[in-house]
């Protein structure tokens, strides 16, 4: 320790191992992870660009939609694609999982920071965007212009 700044001096050695130490713990707990959860199929490597996913290819295909129909009749009604920086994006195909998912658990799914940036930028703030207590408000306010009796005037 400093004495004038009250600081750790770290050497070449801690730094080591430190390092290496935080890669172990890394390594250990994204295996574990692995091993909870079944990884799901999805597009083959050809589509995959590390840093863009499968974006480019579908940016210069016609059809996109039809891409992600001729998947999911190929990996199922879930599958998973290569995404941003290496990350996967999971893609649900069956209405009800997607209601499940949309309507039912508006607590269980939390949106990523970059995702919930782009909803902002493309819709607002407003019920795409909330979670928890907003879009629960923002729901139980629009549900009576939905309503049967308001839909038949």
């Amino acid at each position: 320790m400093s004495k004038i700044t009250g600081t750790v001096d770290f050497g070449a050695i801690e730094v080591t191992i430190l390092i290496v130490t935080g890669l172990t713990c890394y390594v250990l707990v994204r295996s574990f992870r692995s091993c909870l959860s079944k990884p799901l199929k999805g597009p083959s490597s050809t589509f995959r660009n590390f840093f863009f996913g499968v974006m480019p290819y579908l940016r210069s295909a016609p059809d996109a939609g039809a891409i992600y129909e001729d998947w999911a009749s190929e990996y199922g009604e879930v599958f998973s694609v290569p995404a941003f920086l290496g990350s996967r994006n999971i893609v649900f195909t069956d209405p009800k999982t997607i209601a499940h998912f949309a309507a039912r658990e508006t607590y269980g799914y939390v949106a990523t920071p970059h995702s919930k940036h782009f909803t902002e930028k493309l819709f607002g703030r407003g019920l795409f965007w909330a979670e928890g207590d907003s879009h629960k408000r923002q729901r139980r306010e629009l549900n009576p212009a939905f309503s049967n009796a308001a839909i038949k005037t």
